[in-house]
């Protein structure tokens, strides 16, 4: 047994006040944590956390001075020594208790002659609970798991009847309680949720590729507020990490720059998109730059994200299709060397695995770049974070929260979107997320005499006024440049165009009507 000196508490010492869960991002979630001296309850089918969980909450008790006990039906000590050597944890930070019901008593009872077998045996086990919580004298408690205990009740008016008694147990007893509990009946499950405080119900989904997503509910929290929703979480190597859901109430200081009537304009880096769009990016919008592949949208962003750094704004750069290293590979070909500016701090590219990272954990990566001073953020592309979404319901909230919190927090969003991929995924599109942007720019290709050339043009400038024309858009190794404007001299709808301005002035160009339009 795992031994931990305990200090005998008063229950007069505690109010119903609230204690840390240990978890990170739980007490976000329930407004300040558990509330102290009542029963919580955790439940969830096998492999979902329960057992990692239960484990924080009594080691954040130790490092508060809160002595804590594990008693387990279910695992034995080993095993959670095992998971305790697993996470890195010490192994001595509470007192681990088996409670071998069935080998301790039927040894003593004997054979069953007039009372009921699951009476003798919780009333067995009670006595053996009681024994010990005056031995341990507990602040902390987790009793895993109840599905034992159904088991031996046999019944579910008996199985109730000794959940309560144990609530007024360990209640008068000043705990506060875990109980776990794996999927049962929802008539089981409403028996037991109006005897706790909180219920917290884990769950695990499968993928058709990468890891399994996992993801947990707050569905009572008895007199107390706390932030309902699916909230994504992950189990990993130091215990469970939680992303809170975004949320519209969500409490924080706003940026007194965006609170301002008119917001500042930033350059794009290149003069003559400045001029297209009438200033640049707004601090607090959301921008999309769209095209087909191999039309420039990457270059153009990195551009953008090279003159913000070069003025000393910090930009994140988040990146879903291509490699960090191919990345700075390719921005370092067209002139573009972001290496200095990622040893000063000032830029930061993460690649993230789609198959890996969940909506919610990307959400909450973003605002923490954000409260480290990093005033852009770059998502190349959407086609890649449309991947690490269950549906198309949740991209679009996830989307249209993190647009209003980077808002508020004075952050200027830039989207990346392969419109091509988008046709073919057939469910979002960046047309469908255009009405959270406040400029939509768009990269295309159009053939001149048997060459590609490339074009740029502003779809939407929500702010003033924009540029109706296409110009030629450049990508060399002299870096990203923008030409004159291709003006028509007849309708769009021709297949043909003669264009006058610019290099190709005179010339007859075929274009992709689809695009440009």
């Amino acid at each position: 047994m795992v031994n931990v000196t305990n200090s005998s508490i008063e229950p007069a010492a505690f109010g119903f006040g609230r204690v840390s869960t240990g978890v990170d991002g739980l007490d976000d979630i329930l407004k300040g944590g558990f509330t102290r001296g009542r029963l919580h309850l955790i439940e969830g089918s096998a492999g979902t956390g329960k057992t990692t969980m239960a484990v924080q909450f009594l080691l954040e008790g130790a490092r508060s001075g809160e002595s804590g006990l594990y008693i387990t039906l279910s695992e034995n000590r080993i095993e959670l020594i095992a998971l305790l050597d697993s996470h890195g944890w010490p192994r001595d930070q509470f007192r681990i208790y088996e409670l071998d019901v069935v080998g301790g008593i039927d040894e003593r009872e004997g054979d069953y002659t007039f009372f009921n077998p699951a009476e003798i045996e919780l009333a067995g086990m009670s006595k053996l609970l009681r024994d010990e919580i005056e031995t341990a004298k507990p602040v902390r408690v987790v009793f895993d798991s109840l599905s034992e205990l159904r088991l031996l009740a046999r019944d579910p008016l008996r199985f109730r009847r000794e959940i309560l008694r144990l609530k007024s147990y360990l209640l008068g007893a000043s705990c506060t309680v875990l109980l776990l509990d794996g999927k049962s009946s929802e008539d089981q499950h409403l028996q037991l949720h109006s005897a706790v405080s909180t219920v917290i119900k884990i769950e695990q989904t499968t993928t058709d590729y990468g890891s399994n997503q996992r993801n947990l509910v707050v569905s009572k929290m008895r007199a107390s507020d706390f932030k309902s929703g699916r909230h994504d979480f992950r189990l990993m190597r130091g215990g469970i990490k939680i992303f809170p859901r975004l949320s519209h109430s969500d409490d924080f200081i706003v940026n007194p720059i965006v609170s301002a009537t008119l917001r500042q304009v930033f350059s794009t880096g290149l003069n003559e998109l400045d001029v297209m769009l009438a200033g640049g990016f707004r601090i607090g919008s959301c921008n999309i730059i769209e095209g087909r592949g191999g039309t420039g949208k990457s270059s153009l962003a990195a551009n953008y994200a090279f003159s913000m750094a070069t003025r000393g704004q910090k930009v994140a750069i988040f990146l879903f299709d291509e490699g960090a290293t191919s990345y700075l590979e390719r921005s370092k070909s067209i002139g573009l060397d972001l290496s200095e500016f990622i040893n000063q701090d000032v830029i930061s590219i993460r690649h993230l695995d789609p198959a890996e990272i969940s909506p919610g954990e990307f959400a909450n990566l973003a605002l923490r770049f954000s409260a480290d001073g990093f005033s852009t953020m770059i998502i190349d592309s959407l086609n890649g974070f449309i991947s690490a979404m269950p549906s198309e319901k949740f991209l679009m909230l996830q989307m249209q929260e993190l647009v209003n919190h980077l808002d508020k927090l004075g952050a200027i969003l830039v989207v990346i979107a392969d419109v091509h991929q988008q046709r073919q995924q057939s469910n979002i599109s960046s047309a469908d997320l255009s009405f959270l942007a406040e400029v939509v720019v768009e990269t295309g290709n159009y053939q001149l005499a048997g060459a590609t050339e490339k074009y740029i043009k502003v779809k939407k400038n929500r702010s003033g006024a924009m540029d109706p024309f296409a110009h030629e858009f450049k990508v060399s190794s002299k870096g990203v440049s923008i030409g004159l404007p291709l003006i028509a001299e007849v309708p769009f709808a021709a297949s043909a165009m003669t264009y006058s301005g610019g290099v190709n002035s005179g010339s007859s160009i075929a274009y992709d009507k689809e695009q440009l339009s």
